[in-house]
């Protein structure tokens, strides 16, 4: 399971009795981790996308030899820094919604204790999907997101907010993927289809919604830069190229589809 992150890790005793209970009740197993949301990490994604507001506000201050095109500049530079103003409150916004919320990591899944310390379950047998999104909006600054979402359609949506978040969410990922892969073997073994959003996958094919695959046809999958491309044989360049974060479960379907496609071959 996940290695324990440093300054985080409570003893048993502290941990609220309605998380032990739901723990107990969903037999979420031993004790891992607990995180929680703090301003401190909000803090380095507000002031990175202010810092660069100031910057085009000076831009859009400062003196040119032409009017016309002083007044150009000025327009735009004070547009781009009215957007690094918004980014700008993305994190705060965002640490507002989950506040004094805290995480219980299990070897079996997770309790989420939300401001009202209402405690709910996630197994990892009662998860659907997870999603995870990484944004890279100006040089060292990063936006992750974590969409978790349970078979009985609950969803969370985990932050930047949550200290550790890259950490937490990983283990999540992580665990997900290990319960999930043997399911979705046999699943594929028996001739039925995968969904991942907009993609599936079988034995024979992948699909897009669209456009049909056969996996002999494929040339390549390449994961680069937050993307998934394929590529087919018979025709030069892309034949879908779609943003990994869109991807419920991606590591499943990355599994999956590498290996047919080297069945295929």
């Amino acid at each position: 399971m996940a290695r324990r992150a440093e300054g985080d890790g409570p003893s048993r005793s502290t941990i609220p009795p309605q998380v032990e209970r739901v723990a107990a009740n969903d037999q979420l197993g031993s004790f891992v981790q607990r995180y929680r949301s703090s301003s401190r990490s909000t803090w380095p994604d507000v002031l990175r996308p202010l810092a660069g507001a100031a910057m085009f506000l000076f831009l859009a201050t400062a003196p040119l030899k032409n009017l016309a095109q002083d007044m150009a500049y000025a327009i735009a530079f004070f547009a781009v820094a009215a957007v690094f103003i918004c980014l700008a409150w993305l994190p705060i916004l965002n640490y507002l919604r989950i506040r004094n919320t805290q995480i219980f990591l299990y070897q079996q899944g997770f309790v989420y204790l939300d401001k009202t310390c209402t405690a709910e379950p996630y197994g990892w047998r009662n998860i659907e999907t997870v999603k995870r999104s990484v944004t890279t909006y100006i040089p060292g600054g990063t936006i992750r997101t974590y969409t978790v979402q349970r078979k009985d359609g609950s969803q969370l949506v985990l932050t930047e907010a949550i200290r550790h978040i890259s950490h937490l969410g990983d283990a999540i990922v992580q665990a997900v993927t290990n319960a999930q892969l043997p399911i979705t073997t046999t699943t594929l073994n028996e001739g039925r289809r995968l969904r991942f959003g907009n993609l599936s996958i079988d034995l024979h094919e992948i699909t897009n919604g669209q456009k049909r695959l056969r996996w002999d046809q494929v040339d390549g999958i390449v994961v680069h830069n937050g993307y998934v491309t394929v590529y087919r044989k018979d025709r030069p360049g892309v034949w879908m190229r779609q943003r990994v974060g869109a991807i419920p479960n991606f590591p499943v379907f990355i599994a999956h589809a590498k290996s047919l496609a080297a069945q295929g071959k």
